[in-house]
């Protein structure tokens, strides 16, 4: 059977485990631009919803984005891993909209070749 100490420990851990979990949903976004022009960084920090991906459409000071990847960046700090920053890159929706005609088109044209 499992000892007092052992249910203990597995008690601490997983409300250890919930409370990272917390901190790292909270922890607001950075959004980074990357249709053309390249890169530029929006001031400030944004919430989203903490399980935003690939594909989510967000809104930031009334312009429309499609986030195209995201990146959480960690620093090794007190024996253990702490989430530093989250970054969400995105694609203005119109560039992202006709990125992907393009990128039809182009599949068109690669079966026909064939």
């Amino acid at each position: 059977g499992v000892t007092l100490k052992e249910a203990l420990r597995t008690q601490k851990r997983s409300r250890r485990d919930r409370q990272r979990q917390k901190e790292q949903d909270e922890k607001p976004f950075r959004l980074r631009v990357v249709s053309p022009p390249p890169a530029q960084l929006l001031e400030g920090t944004f919430s989203f919803p903490p399980r935003t991906h690939n594909g989510d459409k967000v809104e930031v000071n009334g312009r429309r984005y499609v986030v195209s990847k995201v990146q959480f960046q960690y620093s090794f700090r007190g024996g253990r891993y702490r989430l530093d920053e989250k970054v969400l890159e995105v694609q203005q929706q119109k560039r992202y909209e006709t990125n992907e005609r393009l990128k039809t088109l182009l599949d068109e044209s690669d079966e026909d070749d064939t």
